[in-house]
């Protein structure tokens, strides 16, 4: 199992993917606006 990590920035929404002892940016989303939270759905895993 993957581990996921939702960052919220004011350059947009970064996922990060937890890569043996490293996190890697798996995607990038909103780019240049603000996010100021981000959810995952525990029902789907959605966000």
């Amino acid at each position: 199992m993957h581990r996921r990590l939702l960052l919220s920035t004011r350059k947009g929404l970064f996922v990060l993917c937890e890569n043996g002892a490293d996190w890697r940016i798996e995607s990038h989303s909103f780019v240049g606006d603000h996010v100021s939270l981000a959810l995952v759905d525990p029902r789907d895993g959605c966000w």
